[in-house]
């Protein structure tokens, strides 16, 4: 029971600045964490984690010392507290220097083991910051520095510094000293930032570093050293504000990626060392950066008088605007004259840098296109009319074969010297059902004009979904896909497109319908003929059954069946289910075959889903060759739904097929495949 009365004791004293000062705390261990995890690993970027932690240790401490008792447990949270609080004024102090780049000067060189150190005056300053504190929290821990008592108030304790001591004195001095610098450090940043040269995102972080800095430093300066010194019955509850300060230094830092200095030292070392002519301006395209090589071509702006961008240029029949300069692209051919007096000619690359959406600075390179642009001129005519001849012949070359191939010929290839590949494709067969009975009804030019249109049809939805049409065969398609979902969303839209063309097609009386089959696997790509004649081309098992499961449509009366490999290949979802396991002829090795219904109306589709687990009971019976059974499913789902869905009477014939010659006891070994024997 005193353990409970202790804690329901404890608990009774908690305030809203112990609150406020553990979740501070929290805050602050975690956002450190958290930006020293996103930014560059600099020493900025370390010296804000130590921030971070020193200053989580200091509120921390203060949550419990706003409610322990004066007496005694004051004491230790007091000593707790000081391992936050003094270290915290140094790396406070080295942060600022650090982001006002005050220590960028090398100085003397001393070197210690393998670590080299470099000595100056910033670096020295730095140091002394780190003495003191040393010496500042021996004396606290050895109790020099201590307050006189601790009282309580209303709002909680505070303490009484004991002022007649000179470590206590000298404690005060060194915090107002350290505020002090903190401001000065803090002013230098601003001014720093808000230099002419500097990024948008670098004085968007000096405001908010620096007014929430001067606020709340301003607030915990009154709270922690100035009030006590009066006796004030307020307890130094301004850790929190301190605390509220770090965690917008850190947001500040990981907002706007600050400290990645190594990269802007090594963009401008490039930026100096390469021999293209480059410079940068800012919005309103006054000129800030431009390296050597841009002096040695067109002399120094400067000297010249020519601050902004558009002043580099002679005036030319372009009519350039601002905003031709705001915008990123090519300018191409404009005129400048060089130190030496002579035109040249420039293609000035323009690329915008943005920060927060809001156009920052705009980075130019200059080319100079002089030679070229006296030789363009004698070539434009010829060029233009061999190129008009060449993309004549292959405009036409391209209706005859693969466009890819085209485009090979047009880069300078030549698609003969491919060396056989093997590669994983998605292979598609598409193939007209009955055509040879629909052609004897119509003329040579009607045939032709029916597959013209019907092939238009298919040949876009291919296109569409990035597949390449490898060739035509009859009235049939063979395509190739790299992506399983391009294929099945092609073979979707292929079913509707036919419902259309159907509907507008005026050669044949009859409805077209056609099956699509589609695999997945391993197929041999390359030239495939003779010297006279090749045909580049894919083949292999994986073809060949691509095709026979196309002419499994017929069998099924479904227009769409893809194998198991293709519905592994996936990765949106679609309205499938299972057909069969089956060996095709010419393959050894069982398939699982699946429908595709996505393209059925809406009553077909709730059926097909509402009679799936009727159907995986029947066919888990044909599979153990219980026949019987299945029939006794498929029969009455044939019966009441067979018109819509082919499926179900294939299964009661093939059922009824099995069935009688298990009976004659020629079914010997079944395992639920089907063998198919022709194709």
């Amino acid at each position: 029971m005193n353990h409970h009365r202790i804690a329901l004791q404890w608990i009774a004293h908690i305030n809203i600045f112990s609150i406020l000062s553990i979740i501070i705390s929290i805050l602050a261990f975690s956002i450190g964490f958290y930006a020293f995890g996103k930014i560059k690993k600099t020493r900025s970027s370390f010296l804000l984690l130590c921030l971070c932690i020193t200053i989580g240790i200091w509120v921390f401490a203060s949550s419990f010392i706003f409610i322990a008792d004066p007496e005694t447990s004051v004491w230790f949270w007091y000593y707790f507290q000081s391992f936050g609080f003094v270290p915290m004024w140094p790396i406070l102090i080295h942060f600022f220097v650090s982001i006002a780049e005050l220590d960028s000067t090398k100085g003397k060189r001393i070197r210690i083991g393998t670590y080299q150190l470099y000595l100056n005056g910033m670096t020295a300053f730095i140091a002394a910051q780190y003495a003191v504190a040393i010496v500042l929290h021996s004396a606290i821990l050895l109790g020099y520095a201590e307050p006189r008592l601790y009282e309580m108030t209303p709002l909680g304790l505070r303490d009484t510094p004991a002022m007649h001591r000179p470590w206590v004195q000298f404690f005060t001095f060194m915090n107002l000293l350290w505020y002090a610098e903190g401001i000065t450090l803090v002013t230098l940043f601003w001014i720093r930032a808000h230099r002419k040269n500097s990024s948008l995102d670098r004085r968007k972080q000096s405001e908010v570093i620096t007014i929430t800095g001067i606020v709340f430093g301003g607030i915990t300066l009154t709270l922690n050293i100035i009030l006590p010194m009066f006796g004030l019955p307020i307890p130094a509850f301004g850790s929190i504000f301190i605390g509220i300060w770090i965690l917008c230094i850190a947001y500040a830092v990981s907002k706007y990626n600050f400290g990645a200095q190594d990269e802007q030292v090594i963009g401008q070392k490039a930026f100096d060392i390469t021999d293209e002519p480059m410079a940068v301006s800012d919005t309103e395209l006054n000129l800030l950066f431009f390296n050597r090589a841009f002096i040695n071509s067109f002399g120094d702006p400067k000297a010249m008088g020519k601050l902004r961008i558009y002043d580099l240029f002679e005036p030319s029949d372009k009519k350039l605007v601002p905003a031709d300069f705001r915008t990123d692209g090519i300018i191409p051919s404009l005129r400048i004259i060089n130190p030496a007096g002579q035109k040249r000619v420039i293609n000035l690359q323009t690329s915008c840098i943005y920060s927060e959406n809001l156009l920052d600075r705009i980075f130019f390179v200059f080319s100079d296109v002089t030679e070229i642009a006296h030789q363009k001129e004698m070539l434009e005519y010829l060029v233009a009319e061999r190129t008009a001849e060449i993309n004549r012949q292959l405009a036409i070359t391209e209706k005859y074969t693969r466009p890819s191939l085209v485009q090979v010929i047009q880069s300078g290839g030549d698609p003969t010297d491919f060396v056989p590949s093997s590669d994983e494709l998605v292979i598609m067969f598409i193939d007209i059902r009955d055509f040879t009975l629909m052609s004897e009804k119509l003329s040579s030019s009607d045939t032709v004009k029916l597959l013209n249109s019907y092939f238009t049809c298919m040949n876009e939805c291919i296109i569409k979904e990035h597949g390449e049409i490898d060739k035509l065969i009859g009235d049939a398609i063979m395509a190739l896909f790299s992506n399983a979902d391009n294929a099945v969303h092609a073979a979707i839209n292929m079913i509707y497109k036919l419902q259309f063309f159907n509907e507008s097609q005026k050669i044949v009386n009859s409805t077209i319908r056609n099956g699509i089959g589609i695999n997945f696997g391993h197929v041999t790509r390359g030239n495939i003929g003779s010297k006279e004649k090749l045909d580049y081309t894919v083949i292999g098992d994986s073809v060949n059954a691509a095709s026979r499961f196309e002419s499994l449509t017929k069998r099924y009366g479904l227009p769409v069946v893809l194998s198991e490999e293709v519905i592994s290949q996936l990765k949106h979802c679609y309205k499938i289910r299972f057909l069969d396991k089956v060996v095709v002829k010419g393959r050894e090795q069982a398939t699982s075959l699946y429908e595709v219904f996505d393209f059925n109306p809406s009553n077909l589709i709730d059926i097909k889903i509402r009679n799936q687990s009727e159907l995986d009971q029947a066919f888990e019976a044909y599979t153990k060759g219980d026949f019987e059974a299945a029939l006794n499913i498929y029969r009455p789902l044939n019966e009441r739904y067979g018109t819509l869905d082919p499926l179900l009477g294939f299964y009661e014939r093939r059922s009824l097929e099995l069935l009688a010659l298990q009976k004659l006891g020629k079914l010997e070994r079944w395992s639920g495949i089907y063998q198919f024997t022709d194709k």
